[in-house]
């Protein structure tokens, strides 16, 4: 199965970047210097992309890729502040692409369709086929420019976050499932001719009718009818959302015969990236097990590094490191070599199997809510996240997250029952946390976050009085001191606000009956209103009211407004 054992090879290139928080998408290129005053940058670039390498073959990957095919591929098009650009980055790239494949890593390059510059998307005008065209163009000359480049990654669901400020922004080309099918189909000969592999990623934000292909079979099928070749395998994460807990796999796995990779995050964004010591080698056990059987899996995609914005900066696999993560990506490689169980893993690396068991339970516990988290509920094209409270790096006690959370759980006591049983776990992880290897102020971490998150809880969940809300900011303020702002440690920020929100619960559960589902299939208000003027009439409220939805909504990653695409 694991012929190709990818690994994300993105670090090195943040280390420069002195912004507080960052969209851990790709490599920041808008970031990094170029011209004259900038080798020391790219020295060091060089000499942590080294210690890196060798330090990811150690643990067992053979492949990595790096960001991406339109920052080193020229064109006469670009203006020429543009194309110099492109020149240095190509330079340094040919060099660091030469030293890996020296170190004995395979290269993959990821390239986002379609990726273009003010001034060539001026003359290619509002043309898809012109634009389609000059993609194919850019690929070509790729594949001529990097002869050592084993083959490409195609992000087809995504788009550059709004933060990216590059003069080569992505835009999301492709809309339906037949258009995209067309586009391999033009794609493919081209990689053929030039004897590589592509990789295309299922992953999408819900955007355009293309938008639910990480979870509909009917999508995917469309895509990828008559495409059955070699130089082509399907990239997908475990379920049907995004790198979350309480997913079951994906059943797209068992139902495309052709060949295909497995996803993995061993530097969960949603679970403090590498800072709280998160393991996640039970959920990939479980994985590993579901997927038994299937046909066709060649290997395994672990991201050590990318996914998020925020900014949590432990870099994996190179100058201080970051345990937790690390762990979880040599678990994951070990368990999918062969049938062994995590914890035969764990104590071959002298690590005590218990220790684990208590840390998965008290991350699914208490920093999920259960309740919520195993209901699978659908809008528009996408599933909501079993995980609604903490967005990134950010805790949020708010009126409206209570109002959506008192609406998709009635079991209210349950879930305050269940915080006793966490805080009790987490004494225990604190008390055996010296005799395991690891950092053990990583757990005392976890205890005061989770802490913070069992107030939440009883926050959306309890009854309201003033005595709570004075215990939250005492406990908030308590949380700040114990982990300053500036000092090594990255905390987590706390969001609170208690003013009550106009939003009715009649309101509420009479817009979730029309717009949520409990299941995948569309209904028929889907296809008549949902899919269709209900993104009529978003845009226009956006119109009329732009502040009408928070800030971190409105311009992190890709914003809201993909979803109503």
């Amino acid at each position: 199965m694991n012929d190709l054992r990818l690994v994300d090879g993105i670090g090195p290139f943040f280390v420069p970047v002195k912004r507080r928080r960052l969209n851990w998408s790709k490599i920041p290129f808008h970031d990094l210097p170029t011209g004259d005053g900038s080798e020391l940058v790219w020295e060091r670039i060089g000499e942590d992309l080294a210690s890196f390498a060798t330090a990811v073959v150690a643990a067992g990957f053979n492949a990595i890729t790096l960001d991406d095919v339109a920052h080193v591929t020229g064109h006469s098009w670009y203006e020429d502040a543009v194309a110099d650009r492109i020149g240095f980055f190509a330079e340094r790239f040919r060099g660091l692409i030469a030293m890996l494949r020296r170190m004995g890593l395979r290269v993959f390059m990821t390239s986002d369709v379609v990726t273009l510059s003010p001034g060539v998307a001026r003359k290619l005008g509002p043309s898809r086929g012109a634009r389609r065209a000059f993609y194919l163009d850019i690929l070509r000359r790729f594949f001529g420019d990097f002869p050592d480049v084993e083959g490409v990654i195609l992000r087809i669901g995504e788009s550059d976050g709004l933060d990216v400020h590059d003069e080569l922004r992505s835009e999301l080309h492709l809309r339906s499932a037949a258009e995209a099918n067309r586009f391999l189909k033009d794609v493919l000969p081209v990689a053929r001719e030039a004897g590589r592999t592509v990789v295309l990623r299922t992953w999408t934000v819900g955007a355009h009718r293309l938008g639910d292909l990480i979870w509909r079979m009917g999508t995917l099928e469309k895509l990828v009818a008559g495409i059955d070749e070699d130089h082509f395998i399907l990239s997908m994460k475990p379920g049907d959302s995004d790198f979350f807990r309480y997913l079951p796999l994906n059943d797209s796995f068992r139902r495309f015969g052709g060949r295909k990779i497995l996803e993995l995050q061993a530097r969960p964004e949603y679970e403090g990236a590498g800072e709280l010591p998160t393991f996640l080698g039970y959920e990939y056990e479980g994985y590993r097990n579901a997927l038994r059987g299937v046909e066709n899996l060649v290997g395994l995609s672990v991201w050590c590094q990318t996914g998020g914005w925020h900014r949590f900066r432990r870099m994996s696999f190179f100058g201080k490191g970051s345990p937790w993560v690390e762990l979880n990506a040599k678990v994951a490689l070990a368990l999918f070599e062969g049938n062994r169980e995590v914890d035969e893993i764990l104590a071959d690396e002298g690590l005590p199997p218990s220790f684990f068991r208590k840390l998965h339970l008290a991350i699914r516990e208490g920093y999920y809510l259960p309740t919520f988290a195993r209901q699978r509920i659908f809008f528009r094209r996408v599933r909501i996240p079993p995980l609604l409270h903490v967005y990134w790096d950010t805790i949020f006690m708010i009126a409206p997250v209570r109002k959506l959370m008192r609406f998709f759980v009635e079991e209210r006591e349950e879930v305050l029952a269940r915080a006793a049983g966490v805080e009790k776990l987490l004494d225990e992880l604190v008390a055996e946390s010296d005799s395991v290897p690891l950092p053990c102020e990583d757990v005392e971490f976890l205890r005061d976050t989770l802490a913070i998150i069992a107030l939440a809880r009883r926050y959306y969940f309890g009854s309201f009085s003033p005595g709570l809300v004075a215990e939250i900011e005492r406990a908030k303020k308590a949380y700040k001191k114990r982990w300053p702002r500036g000092g090594e440690r990255i905390r987590y920020r706390i969001r609170t606000d208690f003013a009550p929100t106009r939003l009715k619960r009649r309101t509420l559960s009479w817009g979730g009956r029309v717009i949520l589902r409990k299941r995948q299939a569309y209904r028929f208000i889907d296809y008549a209103f949902v899919l269709t003027l209900l993104g009529f009439c978003y845009r226009f409220f956006a119109r009329v009211k732009p502040d009408a939805l928070p800030e971190f909504v409105r311009e992190s990653a890709m914003g809201v407004d993909s979803l109503f695409e």
